[in-house]
């Protein structure tokens, strides 16, 4: 489990940093306000009305257990609905 304001840093610096052999070529602003629209869409926002949870682990066969391999998992608890995204790239 981590904090829902922390995992929204980790989404915004995943998507700065890239994958394995390209790096968002817009500014940090840019990927803040992806993050931003991201967590909107998931949950409009309410931080702490989320639980957040983070794995970096190849928990199922679709990661190739690589360095780029991550599951955001968010729970709102207004509405009860689960948002999941996960994230990888070639190696």
């Amino acid at each position: 489990m981590e904090g829902t304001f922390t995992a929204f840093g980790r989404l915004a610096d995943w998507i700065k940093s890239g994958g394995a052999y390209e790096r968002f070529g817009g500014t940090d602003e840019e990927a803040l306000s992806l993050a931003t629209d991201f967590m909107r869409a998931a949950f409009d926002l309410r931080f702490s009305e989320t639980f957040t949870w983070v794995n970096w682990m190849p928990w199922t066969e679709w990661f190739q257990d690589v360095a780029w391999d991550g599951t955001f998992f968010w729970f709102d608890t207004r509405t009860g609905i689960a948002t999941a995204l996960l994230i990888t790239d070639t190696d």
